[in-house]
This record gives C-alpha cells, structure tokens and sequence, in this order.
C-alpha cells in the first residue's frame, strides 16, 4: 500500500454552472491579474469590472454595455467569449409601440 499522498487535481476552469463573474474572475486570477491592471488595459473604471465580477449587471450602464464589457474582459483575458456571453442574462424584449 502506497502511503504517500498524491496531489489533488487544481481545477482551474470555474464549473459548468458558474455564472459569470465567477468565471471572469477565474480567468483573471489564472493570468495573474490585479483587477486594477485589467481595468488600466481596458482603461474602464475598477468599480465596473468589480460589478462584473459580482454580477451586478444593474450598476452597469445598460445590458449592451454590459455585453460589450464582458467582450472586452474576455478578448484582455485571450479566453472565448461566446459561452461567457451566452451566461449573460437576456434584457427584456422593448415592448413594441402601436400608434392608434
């Protein structure tokens, strides 16, 4: 019997059901990132990619905004943004206007 202990597995991507400001997070502690670096690349405040990282989307300015910023944090991070985005939550659709 081998008494030694083996290492246990580091995961380093965040699991499937994490949302996104966990994932971002992940990737940007993976780089070796200080949030603060990541926001002087991006040249956004800090306070944005904080909400970010906390999904609080509603202190963002609106969900295209939001949509956009993840884009960036991703293509910053060289991580694929399609699944990040696909966790975004969906705006509600506008509702249509109808002029009697």
């Amino acid at each position: 019997m081998n008494d030694r202990l083996e290492p246990m597995p580091v995961q380093t991507e965040p699991a499937p059901t994490a949302v996104v400001g966990a994932v971002l997070r992940a990737a940007r502690e993976n780089r070796g990132l200080a949030i603060e670096q990541l926001a002087d690349t991006l040249k956004v405040p800090r306070f944005k990619l904080e909400a970010l990282e906390a999904d609080r989307f509603d202190l963002l300015s609106d969900p295209v905004f939001a949509r956009a910023l993840v884009a960036s944090v991703c293509r910053a991070l060289k991580i694929d943004a399609g699944p990040v985005l696909a966790r975004l939550p969906r705006p509600a659709p506008a509702p249509i206007r109808t002029d009697d």
